[in-house]
């Protein structure tokens, strides 16, 4: 008996050991979005306003792309930015059969639109463009100087989140939790370019969150960093000056 023991202990031990590996091998596999940060190129696609006042996502061939797969727990992720960087909002609008589906702005705009999606049978995220109300006036905010530090209130609490490069440590009276799938979600945009990053946590624990800033061009950045705190999603907004 102690024999047949000692082997089910041996065969588990392999059996883990298999699994471990195999699951370390799927972290490095191209194209596996568990938790890695994603750099699109937003001129490949365009977000184009339709007659009805819905927007569609077209290819460099004009045409609509109508089915997407779930990612990170939505079929469209539609982040739209103030001209100056000063807001953001992250919305996520559902799809119809044509693939066509609505903005949902708090006002008329001004506003930089990024939808970004996952097509059904793809590997590799897509991300389109697109400006609303552009003519619109609006009171310019300059992006504030790079700073370590940002403080904000959530949940009725206090909270300081760090930065040192893009490891970020958030500190406050109850843990942080996920949003849509991930610890934390970190969007980036280029203050000379617009271009947009989407970064997910390479690691995360007790608060503190890494992410890989490998192909993040040099530059400034309005960056905003979301996670859900108390049951409610918690947006910092963040200069940084990327070396």
């Amino acid at each position: 008996m102690g024999e047949v023991r000692t082997r089910l202990v041996g065969f588990a031990l392999v059996l883990g050991g298999v699994f471990a590996s195999a699951y370390t091998l799927g972290e490095r596999l191209p194209g596996h979005r568990h938790s890695h940060s994603h750099t699109v190129d937003t001129r490949a696609y365009q977000l184009s306003p339709e007659p009805d006042g819905t927007y569609t996502l077209r290819g460099v061939n004009g045409r609509a792309l109508t089915s997407f797969q779930l990612d990170h727990q939505a079929r469209i992720h539609l982040i739209a930015v103030r001209p100056d960087l000063s807001r953001m909002v992250h919305e996520h609008p559902t799809p119809a059969a044509d693939g066509s589906f609505t903005v949902p702005l708090p006002d008329a705009g001004p506003w930089r639109v990024f939808a970004e999606a996952l097509p059904s049978g793809s590997p590799t995220v897509v991300v389109g463009r697109t400006d609303v109300g552009l003519d619109r006036p609006f009171t310019r905010v300059p992006l504030p100087p790079a700073h370590p530090t940002a403080t904000i209130t959530a949940g009725g609490d206090s909270i300081t989140v760090t930065r040192h490069g893009l490891q970020f440590a958030v500190d406050a009276p109850r843990p942080i939790e996920p949003y849509l799938g991930q610890p934390a979600h970190l969007i980036l945009i280029g203050a000379a370019d617009d271009s947009y990053h989407h970064l997910h946590p390479t690691s995360s624990g007790h608060g503190h969150l890494s992410f890989d800033p490998a192909g993040l061009p040099a530059g400034t950045y309005a960056a905003f960093l979301q996670f859900t705190y108390a049951g409610s999603v918690v947006t910092v907004p963040m200069t940084v000056d990327w070396a």
